[in-house]
């Protein structure tokens, strides 16, 4: 993984449950101080679950609505 890091590369974990992989790459996050994000693929995942969505908000005072794009795992810097 480390090596994966420093050479601007991609990583793969595989495995059976509970071997530790999201507590190793939560760990490696956490010490070099960059952002984790995890994706739980179950069979109704969406594109938008992933990448983000648009979600409508209204303000409070002023009663006017807005899109206020919410980023999605994929902007993290470990996935």
């Amino acid at each position: 993984m480390l090596t994966a890091l420093l050479s601007n590369g991609h990583c793969l974990f595989v495995g059976v449950p509970g071997l530790a992989k999201t507590l190793l790459v939560n760990t490696v996050a956490e010490t070099v101080g960059v952002g984790f994000g995890r994706i739980q693929f179950t069979p109704d995942l969406m594109p938008s679950d992933i990448t983000g969505t648009d979600v409508l908000e209204e303000d409070k005072a002023t009663g006017q609505r807005s899109l206020r794009f919410v980023k999605g795992p994929i902007f993290t810097n470990l996935l």
